[in-house]
């Protein structure tokens, strides 16, 4: 079964991302949301998974651990930490976290003054990187909810947190423990990585 136009199979058509996509484009035609995603990615049918897991990285926003979801809090300094959850990352080998507010015990928005960058080289005594960013800035959510703003970053990655220009602390987000893989026995081909756009229609 097929559209009106006859062009997208109407699951792909009617399909849940294709409906975020029309509220993220207020007013802009579903067939002309389509035409430019099949354009971009060679058919609507190679564009589901990259959109999809564009939304699903979007359902994090504001997302913070339940009460029964086990946190680690890296310890920045006597009055903050990173704290750390397992969130529904794993299989993406990523972890969520907040600043943690350690004298009020209570997820806080980043203080005043204070960033975090990816070291260089991942080494845990090296120069700042890149600044990793929290969604919320990276999404340009306006005057977010105090302690619900969260990062996002890959298992491993060594980190350093400044306040005012200054090193604060040097830290390294765990790896997982997972269990032992099968030998590796065939070089396997690398996925294209897919990045998608901010339309304006």
């Amino acid at each position: 079964m097929s559209n009106a136009s006859g062009t997208y199979p109407h699951e792909l058509f009617y399909s849940d991302w294709m409906d975020c996509l029309m509220k993220s484009n207020a007013g802009a035609l579903r067939e002309h949301i389509a035409e430019h995603y099949a354009r971009q990615y060679g058919s609507l049918e190679a564009a589901a998974e990259p959109v999809t897991r564009f939304y699903q990285i979007l359902g994090f926003l504001g997302r913070q651990p339940s009460g029964n979801e086990d946190t680690l809090l890296l310890n920045i300094n006597d009055r903050y930490a990173l704290r750390l959850w397992k969130g529904d990352l794993d299989n993406l080998m990523l972890y969520s976290f907040s600043f943690y507010d350690r004298q009020q015990r209570k997820a806080v928005n980043t203080p005043q003054d204070y960033t975090i960058h990816i070291n260089e080289f991942n080494e845990l005594d090296a120069d700042p990187g890149i600044e990793l960013r929290s969604l919320e800035a990276s999404f340009r959510v306006q005057d977010c909810p105090a302690g619900l703003e969260s990062y996002m970053v890959q298992e491993g990655t060594c980190i350093s947190v400044w306040k005012g220009g200054e090193r604060v602390s040097n830290l390294q987000i765990p790896v997982r423990m997972r269990p032992a893989q099968p030998p590796f026995t065939h070089p396997q081909p690398f996925g294209t990585l897919v990045q998608v756009p901010i339309v304006h229609f």
